[in-house]
């Protein structure tokens, strides 16, 4: 227990070191938008008018790793806001005003404390960390409040002399430590004040460069998609998303309807932003979107009931398209205006995108397709090998309807050529060609684009679209987890009286065939019923913390209610109640013969006695059970106690034995006597 006194002297160095930490304060209270920002000014006022003292080893350890803690978060806060995707700002400013809040706290115990805790343990990193915490907010000038807090360190170097608690200690002994903070001070507060805001255009740019889809789990959903380049993903494992739906689904990523013999190209007509929705919702479809962080966006592409809602959780954010199925209705996410093009694909539009979102798709009914999508949609690349040309005719001759086109030309894709994984290269101009008439086996990019082509021979409007196949096979704990390697491609043809229609040439049972899994262990099964929780939990909290904590309130909730969560835990809080009650049990005569003990000598005494083991606690030095009060006294130190406490102690110690065991009584001027030596000892 730590004592409080007034202090009587205020030293030149106790004025650098508090300086130090009110330009330090002064800085964080004016970036800070809270209201109650200025109180922190008083426990700050408070430590230049009272002294703490009698701090024990254990408590003065526990300060300073307390400290070196809070001042280690606002350094990792200010690098998670350097690459902000990382947090949201409304989280960031709740960690920024909590943390900053706990470092004042502790710099004003550090000043007061001077006497028990060095300067370099304690107020420096504290100032340190108030700066960094400070730095934050681009907006807030720090140039006056970083020369004081410099100037002021230096002036502590130049003044301090060794305290009184530690002669032996030199001046130059601490100039090294003091240096070193000062220099990584200096460091991280002019980094964050003045070039954190001229380099995070440089810091978006780089970020939103490495997690754009051209990075290597995402290759083949940027603008254009090159032959080949989905399949490079076919044996990576890594996790991209994890998907609510209710059946397994194709999520879009994009939709190209130019080919240029290699590759495809998405048109070019620009996104446009979604408006709030304010149409009218059912209850559970409402309470459905409500879930989700963020505002609810009308898409106005779906007619009629909505047939399929999907939930999405990223691994990371990536801007550009979000994946989604074709006529979305509604779109729940946070963070900016999503936009949507003329193909119903959704883009972000904004940075950092949203990595939990949901999408409410319904039907579109069917409609005429405008003049230049069909032409669009038909339009076939230059110099199209001869071959490619008469199948179409022979798929097409005699059919009367696009849907029967459709069926004839996947039937004989899955008849004639193979979906694999090992084609070798491609050594002609025309890979198609190559594909349909030479290999005849290839990657699902090539079903895809052979179908297109063919199908617009035949004249029926066909687009490629490139996105991840969700399938049941995916299914983890109650969602489906989706991996690069379930990158995919397909088409999306117009057939009359039916509209767009989502198929996909790629034979089933042998793409399902070869990327059939051996099934993931009951550990990777156990890790993933973990992750996806903890994964979907820190991404409510990058929006809105006040709705994860609800979330994850309700999600506890339900937990326990399951009958085989509650009954274990039923189980082991029953166990421990059973244990506590026996350990009382047990515990119960010795504790009666305790107060027998104490029973056994006069009031007075025992009340001294209580005193005494009372202040012997107070400085670090609890009695153990098995030893007595002589024993104990016996073994400490002067060094660890007081003489006058140890000398007071001995005398209520002796009376106590003489009462218990001597049978001799003490006098009331004894006691009175003993109370007041006590007295005077605790005073010291």
């Amino acid at each position: 227990m730590a004592s409080l006194s007034r202090r009587r002297l205020l030293t030149l160095s106790d004025v650098a070191l508090a300086v130090l930490y009110t330009a330090s304060l002064f800085g964080f209270v004016r970036s800070q938008r809270w209201p109650g920002a200025g109180l922190l000014w008083l426990p700050a006022l408070a430590s230049l008018g009272f002294v703490v003292d009698g701090v024990g080893a254990a408590l003065r350890r526990r300060g300073e790793r307390n400290a070196w803690t809070l001042a280690g978060l606002g350094v990792a806060l200010g690098a998670a806001w350097t690459i902000y995707p990382v947090m949201g700002e409304q989280l960031v400013t709740l960690a920024r005003g909590v943390i900053g809040s706990g470092l004042a706290l502790m710099g004003a115990v550090f000043l007061a404390g001077r006497p028990v805790w060095r300067p370099e343990r304690g107020l420096v990193p504290m100032s340190l960390g108030l700066l960094v915490v400070a730095g934050l907010d681009p907006l807030v000038p720090l140039k006056v409040p970083f020369v004081i807090a410099v100037t002021a360190v230096l002036g502590y170097l130049a003044l301090d002399s060794p305290t009184r608690r530690r002669p032996e200690a030199a001046r130059g002994s601490r100039l090294l430590p003091l240096a070193l903070m000062t220099a990584a001070m200096a460091t991280v507060a002019l980094g964050l004040a003045f070039l954190l805001p001229r380099a995070q255009p440089a810091v978006e740019a780089a970020v939103g460069s490495a997690f754009t889809p051209s990075s290597a789990a995402y290759a083949g959903m940027g603008p254009t998609s090159r032959l080949g380049e989905i399949e490079t993903l076919a044996l990576d494992r890594r996790v991209v998303m994890r998907v609510w739906a209710e059946r397994p689904v194709y999520l879009r990523a994009r939709v190209h309807t130019e080919f240029d013999g290699r590759r495809w190209k998405a048109a070019a007509e620009p996104p446009r932003p979604l408006a709030l929705a304010e149409e009218p919702l059912a209850a559970e479809l409402a309470a459905w979107l409500d879930e989700l962080p963020g505002k609810t966006w009308s898409a106005g592409a779906a007619t009629g009931r909505p047939v399929v809602r999907t939930r999405i959780l990223l691994a990371e954010p990536v801007s550009g398209p979000l994946f989604s199925r074709p006529v979305p209705r509604l779109v729940r996410l946070g963070g900016g205006t999503p936009r949507i093009d003329g193909f119903g694909a959704l883009h972000a539009g904004f940075w950092p995108p949203p990595v939990l979102y949901g999408v409410v798709h319904g039907e579109a009914a069917p409609a005429a397709l405008p003049a230049e999508v069909r032409e669009a949609c038909l339009r076939l690349p230059a110099g199209l090998d001869r071959r490619i040309l008469d199948l179409a005719s022979r798929l097409g001759e005699g059919t009367g309807s696009g849907r029967e086109r459709l069926d004839r030309t996947f039937g004989w894709l899955g008849r004639e050529c193979r979906y694999s994984l090992d084609v070798g290269r491609f050594r002609s101009t025309q890979p198609v060609a190559e594909f349909l008439f030479e290999k005849k086996r290839g990657y699902c990019e090539y079903f895809a684009t052979a179908a297109a082509l063919l199908l617009r021979l035949q004249g029926v409007p066909t687009r490629f679209v490139a996105g991840f196949n969700v399938r049941e096979a995916n299914v983890r704990g109650g969602h489906y987890l989706v991996r690069a390697s379930d990158a995919h491609a397909w088409v999306e043809a117009h057939v009359d009286g039916e509209g767009w229609i989502e198929a996909d040439p790629t034979p089933p049972d042998q793409y399902d065939a070869l990327r059939a899994e051996g099934g993931d262990g009951w550990l990777a099964r156990t890790w993933e019923a973990v992750a996806a929780p903890i994964s979907e939990l820190l991404a409510r909290f990058g929006h809105d913390w006040a709705g994860a904590l609800g979330w994850l309130g309700r999600k506890l909730t339900g937990l326990v209610r399951q009958p085989a969560v509650a009954i274990p835990l039923v189980a082991v809080a029953a166990g421990f109640g059973l244990r506590r009650l026996w350990s009382r049990r047990r515990l119960r005569p010795r504790r009666a013969a305790a107060v027998t003990s104490r029973a056994a000598v006069s009031p007075e005494l025992a009340v001294l006695l209580e005193r005494l083991e009372r202040r012997l606690s107070a400085l670090g030095h609890p009695r153990p059970p098995h030893l007595g009060p002589l024993e104990h006294l016996g073994g400490l130190s002067r060094e660890a106690v007081p003489a006058s406490l140890l000398e007071a102690g001995e005398r209520v110690v002796a009376c106590y034995y003489a009462e218990r065991f001597g049978d001799r009584p003490s006098g009331p001027a004894e006691l009175a006597h003993l109370a007041a030596t006590l007295a005077r000892a605790d005073t010291h």
